[in-house]
């Protein structure tokens, strides 16, 4: 069987988005032989829990996002705006202890090494774990000088967004930027090559691009490929347990709108 890894962020207790997410991802290639986090597992959403037992049954691989880092107390909640902060506080009434456990347990950013490639895993970009917001190409292109490894992965922004560095010379490198569409296929080079990836997969549990879809990405180990993907899932009922819990409002909404 190929080794198939489902590349993963932003699921924010979404349980049905990552069901559906993970449905798909089997229908398309199998089983994941792994499943790669960039963060965000909880908050604004009502299954917190869940979706971490979830993330269990499989090998799974997982940075903290910066509402996992609030969660636990090691960023300063201050930063978010009213609703975020009335969900981090939910957020720390319902968790378990087992699942405190599992989010302590997460670092900040990680390396991970394939047959024939490396990767820096982090939630904002490989230099600022936290907060920063990888949008364009310069950012883009700091960060590939920050990260030792070929190619890096990221979340945060909730946009299926990738950036592409092309090595012209010793001296002289270029850094595009394109949208991630549903199919769309990268070219993952090895340690040899001249082109390195910054891939963000997109929010799984609460798209930011007016696409209100699970996103998502598969990776092929095997054929260096990696292919986004984004797959339906039932809102209402999403919006329905977020209303139940009197999460804010403004989280349930925004899932149908897709932003």
């Amino acid at each position: 069987m190929a080794n198939n890894i489902l590349i993963i962020s932003d699921i924010h207790a979404n349980l049905a988005a990552l069901q559906a997410v993970v449905a798909d991802f089997i229908a398309q290639a199998g089983q994941p032989s792994a499943v790669w986090c960039m963060g965000d597992i909880v908050d604004y959403g009502a299954e917190p829990n869940e979706i971490i037992a979830l993330l269990q049954q499989y090998p799974t691989i997982c940075v903290a996002g910066n509402h996992e880092l609030a969660v636990l107390e090691l960023e300063e909640v201050a930063l978010f705006n009213p609703d975020a902060r009335k969900s981090v506080t939910w957020t720390q009434q319902h968790l378990t202890s087992a699942s405190l456990d599992y989010l302590r347990s997460l670092p900040r950013t990680i390396t991970i090494t394939t047959d024939n490639a490396d990767f820096t895993l982090a939630h904002g970009s490989p230099r600022d774990p936290s907060w920063e917001y990888v949008l364009e190409s310069e950012a883009a292109a700091d960060n590939f000088l920050a990260m030792e490894t070929t190619h890096g992965l990221i979340g945060h922004s909730h946009l299926p967004i990738y950036f592409k560095m092309i090595q012209m010379d010793n001296k002289h490198a270029g850094v595009g930027r394109a949208i991630g569409e549903h199919d769309d296929v990268l070219k993952v080079g090895n340690y040899q090559t001249r082109e390195r990836l910054l891939v963000n997969p997109g929010g799984l549990g609460q798209p930011r691009n007016g696409d209100p879809r699970a996103s998502y990405i598969i990776y092929d180990v095997e054929s260096a490929t990696m292919r986004y993907r984004r797959v339906a899932y039932d809102i209402k009922a999403t919006q329905a347990k977020i209303r139940a819990a009197k999460l804010p409002e403004r989280f349930a909404k925004r899932l149908e709108r897709g932003t």
